[in-house]
Formats: structure tokens, sequence, C-alpha cells
């Protein structure tokens, strides 16, 4: 009789054991499926922050593009007005030459510097033109580039956020592992 309920005892403690076993091996499918749920979960996230960082660099890159063609066009403008200015100058001078070509009987002279006051002021009024264009483009240029850098602002706080969003998913993750983990090994411990 002795004999027979010690075996029934260890049969019972087998069946108590396969239990554990199966229960533990379920434990592990249900930790398994949700580590692969997040993982997909923070997979798509790191796809969607790449997203972002990859038009952010986009925007960055034609508003350093920009920087650089409204400082060409402004140093346009400089080397433009200086000469403009310069014409503005000599045109006064070259006026006087004449007038004292023209008093002292010198006509070839005078015609000589009547026709380089001509073609200064043609060139003064190509310079007014060409520098007029050249500040309707800076305007017209500042006007698109207000769009450009108010979404990279956004763009910033977007990518800031996303990446705080990310950071926080795969801590709460590692977290929610580590509980799952330490459950286990104490009921572990426990058998």
């Amino acid at each position: 009789v002795a004999a027979i309920k010690t075996a029934a005892e260890k049969e019972e403690e087998q069946k108590v054991k396969v239990a554990m076993v199966r229960w533990y091996i379920a434990q592990g499918k249900e930790i398994g499926t949700q580590k692969e749920q997040r993982d997909a979960e923070e997979a798509r996230m790191s796809e969607s922050l790449t997203a972002l960082q990859a038009e952010f660099e986009s925007f960055t890159a034609q508003n350093t593009e920009y920087a650089s063609t409204q400082m060409e066009a402004q140093r346009q403008v400089s080397a433009l007005r200086t000469a403009i200015e310069s014409a503005e100058r000599e045109l006064p001078e070259l006026d006087a030459q004449k007038k004292m070509a023209i008093k002292a009987k010198n006509f070839d002279e005078a015609g000589r510097v009547s026709e380089q006051s001509k073609a200064l002021a043609a060139k003064k009024e190509q310079d007014e033109a060409k520098r007029a264009d050249v500040e309707a483009q800076i305007a017209a240029r500042e006007a698109a580039n207000a769009e450009v850098n108010s979404k990279l602002s956004t763009m910033g706080e977007s990518l800031a956020a996303k990446e705080k969003e990310v950071s926080t998913y795969h801590y709460a993750t590692l977290v929610q592992q580590i509980k799952s983990m330490k459950g286990l090994m104490v009921l572990a411990e426990e058998d």
C-alpha cells in the first residue's frame, strides 16, 4: 500500500511538473508574441523617424542652398551699386571736360568725351535695371523661403517629438521585457 501511495505521489508530482513546463512554454510563447508585436511597432516607429529625418535633411539642404544663392545675389547687388555710384561721380566730371573742350574749340576731344559720357550713362542704366532685377529675385526667393523656414521649424519640433516617442517606447519595451523575465525567474526559483 505504501509503495502504491509513493508511486501515486510521484505521479502527481510529475503531473504538476508537466503542467508547470506547459505553463512556462505558454508564457514563453506569449512573451515571444508580445516581443514580436513590440518589435514590429518599434520598427514602424523607427521607419517613420527615418523618413522624417530624411525630409528634414532635404529641407535643411534647400535652406542652405537658398542662403548661398541669396549671399551671391547680395554680392551682385553690392557690385552693381558700386558701379552705379562710380558712374554718378564720373558723369559730371566728363560733362565738365566736354564743356572745357568746347570752350577751347577742341571739338575732337569734346566728341570723344561726349561718346564716353553716353557709353557710361548707358552702362549706368543697364546696371540700374540689372540691380532692380536682382533685388526683385532676392525678394521673391525670400518670400518662397519663408515657407521653407516655417516648415523647417515645424519639422524640427516634430523630429524632436518623434525621437522622444521612439526612445520612450523603446524604454517601455525594455522595462516590459525585464518584468516578464523577472517574473519567470521568480517562478522558476520557487520550483
